[in-house]
């Protein structure tokens, strides 16, 4: 009996322990083990009987296994929020600059290619054209003149000679080189233009020669005027060039002079070496005891002696000037040059020799009596050297290979 019920106390603490285990498995800690129990039998149990007794077996509880502690888990990390911007007062934000551009440098090239590469050509600046008249008076554009009138004839051919037919709006009654010239609007006469016709036409420009005081009315039109009027065969060079820069065509200008600079140095070399004959000019012999002729100072002039002639005038009072029969018989002119106005001559070669006085000259025994185109020689433009030409053969016939006679020009 007594081992029986040992026994089962044994089992009922095995089971106790068995419990505890299952706990500490549950919630994760472990139970605190329960002291050994040893069982000691007491007086009170032990029989009367005289049989020596018999030591009752102790029984030791089964040493409690201890689990081994299982590992916390490791909790997961929150994850950090990023806290709320504080609701203070958002300060304006500043604007940024843009950036200002930057060219792009243009590649490095060697030094000769550097030299030979192409350069942008910049826009030019326009420039004023300014400067001087004949007259002295200054003057300004802004631009070469679009709408040009001119009553001088000499200036109209310049004008077309320079390429400016389409610039050309008016010109005088007398304007009748080159052809075209007579097909453009009329202004009036050579002395007495029609300011009232000029101012009509809206130019941009007018061109005078100083002979007609009213152009100067055209100041209070507001109408610019530029006055040319050269006193020699080197101003009128100058007065090409002049007009070629008032209207742009410089390099037109240039190349008119070149050709005619050349022309008058070939006639100054042909006759440089050659004897000078004595020259008289007549422009007007209306009265044949009289006549009109060319002395210092005036183109004709200037032209015999480039022509390799003497003026028999040369030393008179006025570039045009009247001489006396006597003048002209004492001064035994070897050749004489007549003016043709209009392609008619003031007087023929035919008449001087039945004149009297005239018929006894050298010229006029000699039959060494000319025609020059009046055109040639009175107007101030390109083809005043042709004039300077015609004069040289007239004068030299054998220089320049010309077969003359009476009448020849």
């Amino acid at each position: 009996m007594r081992k029986l019920v040992l026994v089962l106390t044994a089992l009922a603490m095995l089971g106790l322990v068995a419990a505890g285990i299952g706990c500490l498995e549950e919630t994760g800690t472990a139970p605190t083990p329960a002291p050994t129990a040893t069982l000691v039998a007491t007086p009170a149990m032990t029989p009367a009987a005289t049989a020596t007794p018999t030591a009752a077996p102790v029984v030791t509880s089964a040493p409690t296994p201890t689990p081994a502690a299982a590992p916390s888990p490791t909790p997961a990390p929150s994850p950090t929020s990023t806290p709320a911007p504080t609701p203070d007062a958002t300060p304006m934000a500043t604007p940024t600059p843009l950036p200002s551009p930057t060219a792009t440098p243009s590649p490095t090239l060697p030094p000769e290619e550097e030299e030979s590469r192409p350069r942008p050509t910049p826009s030019p600046t326009p420039t004023p054209i300014t400067g001087i008249d004949d007259m002295g008076r200054p003057f300004e554009f802004s631009s070469p003149p679009q709408r040009i009138v001119s009553h001088v004839p000499s200036i109209t051919e310049t004008l077309f000679a320079l390429g400016l037919d389409e610039r050309i709006v008016g010109v005088s009654d007398h304007c009748n080189y080159p052809e075209e010239a007579n097909s453009k609007p009329k202004v009036g006469g050579y002395f007495d233009p029609s300011i009232e016709a000029i101012v009509g036409l809206e130019p941009d420009l007018v061109l005078t020669d100083g002979y007609v005081a009213d152009i100067a009315q055209l100041d209070n039109f507001g109408i610019p005027w530029v006055m040319l009027q050269p006193m020699n065969l080197d101003w009128v060079l100058r007065d090409i060039e002049l007009l070629g820069k008032i209207t742009g065509t410089d390099q037109t200008a240039t190349a008119i002079t070149g050709d005619m600079r050349n022309r008058i140095d070939a006639v100054a070399d042909t006759v440089g070496n050659a004897t000078r004959p004595r020259v008289f000019y007549v422009f007007d012999a209306m009265d044949p005891t009289k006549p009109w002729t060319a002395g210092p100072g005036s183109f004709v002039n200037d032209l015999m002696l480039l022509a390799g002639g003497e003026n028999i005038a040369a030393q008179a009072q006025g570039a045009w000037v009247q001489f006396s029969v006597e003048e002209l018989v004492n001064s035994d002119p070897e050749v004489i040059l007549v003016d043709s106005m209009m392609g008619t001559a003031v007087i023929s070669p035919e008449a001087i020799k039945q004149l009297p006085g005239w018929q006894d000259t050298t010229a006029a025994r000699e039959d060494r009596i000319y025609t020059i185109d009046g055109d040639l020689v009175n107007r101030t433009g390109p083809r005043i050297v042709q004039g300077l030409e015609a004069i040289a053969e007239a004068i030299h016939p054998e220089l320049f290979n010309v077969q003359t006679g009476g009448g020849w020009r």
